[in-house]
């Protein structure tokens, strides 16, 4: 498997003389190191430290050919351990389906080698690795910096002498922790019952300011207090990988003092018919924060009502998001943008509400039709997921449109967020369904469901069988190029 160190700049260290050789494009100082690299993969991290001295604080490393290389050659040079300063582990499935060639012991000595460490991720690593940071208590002296751990994990146990308790405890103990990521796939808790700190097995982390969790937790979420465990969380993400996210129980108990709280989960359908499950609904546990800057809510969590009474509560609410499925109607961004009682600390309103979905175009794939079968679950065969932009109940594009001539004309609120191309994206679609029915007719002769969906002006006005021609002409002009190609050599 070919090598993957991949070196990002990141950082403003200006150790050396900047080098001449750094004005080139990045795209021909990558395929200077790829040739320099060809004969000794693991000299590619050396090069880049040689030539590129800014881009030596972040080494991301995608498979654990490349996780043993790095290692020696970080033993090999000690000049290079106090550059490090990011460390990220992206791994995959397929990694994980053979054996991993480095051992725990080997990427504990590659923690002790990096002193400066700050941020580290292991994103589905192999879970003995995992545990030489969650079960390894000798790996706290090792890690004394670190600022930053993201985790993206299966599990986080190997053994039934493994327990939730004690993972807690050794995050807790990381001295200069103050941003904490999990995400787990898979349903069940991982967090331990809070009962268990009266026999002072859980102490509160009490330097964690930022915690996000990730996966399909929080219908189970049962006592794990946040305000007991990082009693000064002041950021908070939770994302849900299920529909309707429950968070009414961990909110209940998170600090109050937030300054910024997002809120994810899997959308419905927008749909008429769609009603606000009663167990997801925040309105009366948002109230609890009244500090927050940062807001971003998700489907299903909010009354529109409510949520007005308590955004004018927020003074200092600096940005807003509404996420995928959200019900923002109409009414409630006019109120959010204009009169007396708009919301005058807002700068920043994001809306993410619209339901959007856009595939390849055939414009990009050659003007030709996808496989049969291969269309992804679309009406017709359309390249990827096309879906019409769909609206929640009373949300409108004319809502939205007022919405953005009341931030035009107060001159403070920016408004981002990909329901501004819902209407581009409303008129991608309606063009690529066209084209679906028209070249199913030239590939098929039939163009009977052309003629009912868009009628027959549209049909007869249509040059029969010219894209498909001009498909196979561009196949034939790429076969004709590669049998040129190859009569050449």
């Amino acid at each position: 498997m070919a090598q993957s160190f991949l070196i990002s700049p990141a950082s403003s260290l200006q150790l050396h003389k900047r080098s001449p050789l750094l004005e080139l494009p990045d795209e021909l100082l990558d395929e200077i190191l790829r040739l320099v690299c060809e004969e000794d993969p693991s000299a590619k991290l050396f090069v880049g430290y040689a030539l590129r001295p800014p881009l030596r604080a972040r080494v991301t490393l995608q498979d654990y050919t490349s996780l043993a290389s790095f290692c020696s050659s970080v033993r090999a040079q000690p000049s290079v351990r106090t550059f490090v300063t990011q460390l990220s582990l992206r791994m995959d499935d397929a990694c994980n389906l053979r054996e991993p060639i480095v051992k725990p012991r080997e990427f504990s000595a590659l923690l002790a080698q990096l002193p400066c460490l700050k941020v580290l991720t292991l994103e589905l690593v192999s879970i003995p690795l995992v545990q030489v940071l969650l079960d390894d208590e000798s790996t706290i002296e090792l890690v004394t910096n670190l600022e930053t751990l993201n985790l993206s994990v299966f599990s986080i146990s190997v053994s039934e002498s493994f327990d939730d308790v004690s993972w807690v405890r050794q995050v807790a103990h990381m001295p200069s922790l103050r941003s904490f990521t999990l995400e787990r796939f898979g349903q069940g808790m991982f967090l331990p019952r809070m009962a268990t700190r009266s026999q002072g097995l859980v102490p509160p982390a009490a330097l964690l300011t930022k915690l996000c969790i990730m996966g399909d937790v929080f219908s189970l979420w049962e006592d794990p207090n946040l305000g007991a465990l990082a009693p000064n969380l002041v950021d908070l993400e939770l994302e849900d990988h299920e529909w309707c996210a429950s968070f009414a129980a961990v909110l209940r108990t998170a600090p109050v003092g937030l300054r910024r709280l997002i809120l994810r989960a899997q959308a419905m359908l927008p749909s008429s018919d769609v009603v606000e499950p009663v167990e997801c609904l925040l309105d009366d546990v948002l109230p609890r924060f009244l500090d927050l800057e940062h807001l971003e809510l998700c489907q299903c969590c909010f009354t529109p009502a409510s949520l007005l009474s308590y955004l004018r509560s927020l003074t200092n609410l600096r940005t807003l998001a509404f996420g995928e499925g959200a019900l923002a109607d109409d009414a409630l961004l006019r109120s959010i943008l204009v009169g007396p009682h708009r919301l005058h600390s807002l700068r920043r309103l994001t809306l993410v509400h619209v339901y959007i979905r856009c595939g390849s175009t055939y414009a990009s794939k050659g003007w030709q039709l996808p496989p049969v079968g291969d269309d992804f679950g679309n009406t017709g065969r359309m390249w990827g997921t096309w879906v019409r932009p769909l609206w929640p109940a009373g949300c409108t594009q004319q809502g939205l449109d007022a919405a953005l001539q009341a931030a035009q004309t107060h001159g403070v609120v920016a408004i981002d967020g990909s329901a501004l191309e819902a209407t581009a994206c409303e008129e991608a679609y309606d063009g690529e369904r066209r084209m679906s029915l028209l070249l199913v007719g030239d590939e098929t002769g039939d163009y009977c469901e052309a003629r009912r969906v868009l009628g027959d002006d549209d049909v007869d006005e249509y040059p029969l069988g010219k894209m498909h021609g001009l498909s196979l002409a561009v196949e034939g002009g790429r076969r004709q190029d590669d049998e040129s190609g190859a009569s050449v050599g």
